[in-house]
């Protein structure tokens, strides 16, 4: 039952108020202000005056649009009601799965609702372990997110937001392996996901998949205290991409030269490719391991 002593009390109640916007990354519901001892009057003058601006219907900004995607996901949310859960794009971008991409918020409701400006309602049965709280917002698992947005995506950018899940750690592929009805989630996993860590070693992986006979390496693997983009142990052959945006200072130029070295001294052989030269790569590759690997026979 709400305290309406603080009706009777202006500055309680405004200093409940602020607390409220603070939670709710600057955002708050016209029943929330009801709740709190606000009029009906008293919201239509703050809206007059713009202390509250209208986001959705009974949504309001608390003084300003600058809210973010965490604000725009909470008025997103308010609007939905109680069963609301942020889903899909909005919550795959929150978890920092994917980049915000702008366009309207996505809410996954038990029922049917039609669109409404900058709200996408989607229907959807959740169960507890498809939902989590993050940030006092109430949005979908990485895994339900991956999987609602699975059969949206491409196959490449299906599996960049899974390599930025791993990459986060927190991603359960198990979960993911048991999803019935997902056919793009089924594709990627079925023929051996790997992790990736930029566009460069997706387009070299998938020009590997695409080459006949080649095996498939690990990726980004702990490797002799280094990390090695690709690695196929039983060819001691280590792949080093090399992105000038990531290896073009000294620093990074003197970490490279000991890693290889690193390698080289324990009998592993790396080949270093930029992107002007993926084609030749992938023929080193098949080279190196269907013709013989230059490092120890095992």
């Amino acid at each position: 039952m709400p305290d309406l002593s603080s009706a009777y009390d202006p500055q309680r109640r405004e200093a409940r108020l602020s607390r409220l916007v603070g939670r709710q990354h600057g955002v708050v519901a016209y029943e929330q202000l009801v709740a709190l001892g606000f009029t009906a009057s008293w919201v239509k003058r703050a809206v007059r005056a713009g202390r509250l601006i209208r986001l959705h219907r009974g949504v309001y900004a608390a003084g300003s649009l600058a809210i973010g995607l965490e604000g725009r996901a909470m008025a997103g949310q308010l609007a939905g009601g109680p069963e609301a859960t942020i889903g899909r794009d909005t919550a795959a971008a929150l978890l920092g799965v994917l980049k915000d991409r702008g366009g309207p918020v996505h809410v996954t409701l038990a029922h049917y609702r039609r669109n409404r400006p900058g709200l996408a309602f989607h229907e959807g049965l959740l169960t507890a372990g498809d939902v989590r709280i993050w940030r006092n917002l109430t949005i979908t698992s990485v895994e339900r997110t991956l999987i609602d947005l699975a059969d949206t995506m491409t196959t490449d950018e299906l599996e960049k937001a899974l390599s930025e899940a791993r990459r986060l750690g927190h991603v359960d592929f198990g979960r993911l392996r048991h999803s019935p009805g997902r056919r793009g989630m089924t594709t990627v996993l079925a023929r051996g996901f790997r992790m990736t860590r930029s566009d460069i070693e997706r387009t070299f992986l998938r020009a590997l998949r695409n080459a006949p006979g080649i095996p498939l390496p690990q990726c980004n693997v702990h490797l002799l205290g280094f990390e090695a983009d690709m690695y196929w142990p039983e060819h001691d052959l280590v792949v080093e991409i090399d992105d000038y945006l990531t290896h073009g200072d000294r620093l990074a130029f003197e970490r490279d030269r000991h890693k290889q070295n690193t390698y080289l001294l324990a009998g592993v052989h790396t080949l270093r490719i930029t992107e002007a030269t993926l084609a030749r790569a992938v023929e080193a590759v098949r080279a190196l391991t269907t013709g013989g690997s230059p490092g120890r026979s095992r």
